[in-house]
């Protein structure tokens, strides 16, 4: 389970506090006395409401007792574990919150330069909470019976349940040991950081393998691995079908497996990672068709990224966006066409340019609106700016345009 802050958990107890003292159950006892005997059964598993016991346990942090009270006060059980779940952290973030606050107590002078040590434990204090983390995910086991939350579940549904548990388990002591790697390489970086990291990596997936069958691994990864999360993001915007998903996921994983995590500095592993990539869109355009692949490759570009994000907030219609984005092309042929133009003088080409840039501009705004259009053309677009300038050169030519 993912540990919520402290202050959460606290601002919870003070609304379920609330709650005891105003929720209001009436009895109908001539409808009591007509429950089914069924009925009357499972009412007797459920502890009697004691408001002053639930009080109580707040004050103490009594997990179990909150736990009963809520489902004697009509709670579901979902959201008695959810509450109780809550309570059970609460040792873990209220330690986390006494180191934090002594490093925040030790802390020079504002003026000093940034307050790192807030941001870094150290390795005594990393295995302190790990075990108190641990003992946290225990007591919710031993107590609720399991350490899933409905939320987890709900997002690993096509996992067995009791299988789910040892994931979060792995996940979270994976996230504990990628965040040291992280801060201490933060403080001073050094050749085998990148090395621990794949190493860890390494050691994460032949975890999964050692928890899931075969098949199940294939599920988890079809969802959840960096391949797939690329490759979803590499389908923003694109009305993909679940084939055309699997077959670009399949061939991105063979390139993911074979180049896990590069060094920024391993030039050859990023030369390397490179081409494999090269290869791997030639297999994903065959596996696509011509047009397909195009949808494919424009999801990837940043401008059209941009966009999709201007879309989502203002509601632009996708025949819109791709409108606008055909644009790009529509200003590096008029570019091109006049700088290649014999007929013209310098001074005539400089003109054409700024000319055709504020024409293209123009429908750029009239389809996103003035100041969406402007705000995107403020980062993208390139080829329009330099148009705009009257410019006949630049770092980024036409040709090599994204």
């Amino acid at each position: 389970m993912r540990p919520l802050p402290v202050i959460l958990a606290l601002s919870i107890a003070a609304n379920v506090g609330f709650a005891v003292v105003c929720i209001v159950a009436p009895r109908d006892s001539a409808r009591q006395s007509r429950a089914t005997q069924t009925n009357a059964q499972a009412a007797s598993s459920i502890p009697k409401s004691d408001p002053a016991r639930l009080a109580e346990a707040l004050k103490t942090n009594d997990a179990k007792t909150i736990f009963d009270q809520l489902r004697a006060l009509g709670f579901t059980d979902a959201n008695a574990h959810d509450l109780a779940r809550r309570f059970i952290w609460m040792k873990y973030y209220n330690r986390q919150r006494e180191i934090l606050a002594a490093k925040r107590s030790a802390t020079g002078p504002y003026w000093r330069g940034p307050d790192q040590g807030t941001r870094n434990y150290t390795a005594e204090e990393r295995k302190e909470l790990r075990e108190l983390a641990n003992q946290a995910n225990r007591e919710t086991i031993a107590m609720l019976g399991s350490n899933v939350t409905d939320e987890t579940a709900a997002r690993y549904a096509f996992l067995p349940q009791e299988k789910v548990a040892q994931l979060r388990d792995l996940q979270r002591d994976y996230s504990e040991m990628v965040r040291e790697i992280g801060e201490e390489a933060s403080r001073f970086r050094l050749p085998s950081d990148s090395s621990n990291q794949r190493l860890l990596y390494e050691e994460f997936q032949n975890d999964l393998k050692s928890i899931f069958t075969p098949e199940e691994l294939a599920a988890y990864e079809q969802r959840y691995s960096a391949a797939a999360i690329n490759v979803r993001r590499s389908f923003a915007g694109i009305d993909a079908t679940e084939a055309e998903y699997l077959a670009v996921y399949n061939v991105m994983k063979s390139v993911s497996d074979q180049y896990p995590i590069s060094s920024p500095r391993d030039r050859d592993a990023i030369a390397a990672r490179a081409e494999a990539l090269k290869q791997a869109n030639g297999e994903i355009k065959m596996v696509l068709g011509d047009e397909r692949y195009a949808d494919y490759m424009r999801a990837q570009n940043s401008d059209y990224r941009s966009l999709q994000a201007a879309a989502d907030r203002f509601q632009i219609p996708v025949e819109t966006i791709n409108n606008v984005y055909a644009l790009r092309d529509v200003a590096s042929k008029e570019y091109h066409s006049i700088n290649t133009d014999t007929t013209l003088s310098a001074a005539e080409k400089k003109q054409a340019r700024m000319d055709a840039a504020a024409k293209i501009r123009a429908q750029v705004c009239a389809q996103l609106g003035e100041e969406v259009g402007n705000a995107y053309l403020e980062k993208n677009m390139a080829v329009l700016k330099r148009m705009s300038t009257g410019s006949a050169t630049g770092r980024n030519s036409p040709s090599k345009r994204r």
